[in-house]
């Protein structure tokens, strides 16, 4: 199907008795008896019937664009309605220690009570309990010899 730019209903249709369609006219006219109004008359209807086409095809390429942008629309994600007078929970889930993540990673034996609620607060607990050391730089120094 060919790629219509714009709108074939607002196409104007030629007026083709003026002179600059002589020439094909005359090419139509040729060997039959066939004057220049009616050759003209035969080139309107050719117009008409290619607009009609183009306008056909105009409006198919256009339920095809509007099904696409449906489609789109429908994969689009949805955002959940929210209840304006609940509230937010207070309250936050408790991950694993780092010690059974990396026992976890390396593919070692560890006990499941690390993965259970009371685990994982006594990991956040103690994470809480241990100040963070600041980072101390030390100054090497090398003999050159």
């Amino acid at each position: 199907m060919a790629h219509i730019a714009s709108d074939p209903t607002f196409d104007i249709e030629p007026d083709f008795t003026f002179v600059p369609f002589e020439g094909i006219r005359n090419c139509i006219i040729g060997n039959t008896q066939l004057t220049h109004a009616e050759a003209a008359n035969e080139l309107a209807t050719g117009w008409q019937q290619d607009r009609d086409i183009c306008v056909v095809e105009w409006l198919v390429l256009k339920q095809e664009a509007e099904n696409k942008r449906q489609e789109t629309e429908k994969k689009k994600p949805k955002i959940n309605d929210f209840a304006t007078g609940m509230s937010v929970g207070d309250t936050l889930t408790h991950c694993p220690s780092q010690y059974a993540i990396h026992k976890l990673k390396s593919f070692e034996y560890i006990e499941l009570w690390y993965f259970s609620p009371d685990g994982c607060k006594e990991a956040a607990d103690e994470a809480n309990r241990r100040p963070t050391e600041p980072l101390v730089s030390r100054r090497l120094t090398t003999s050159l010899p």
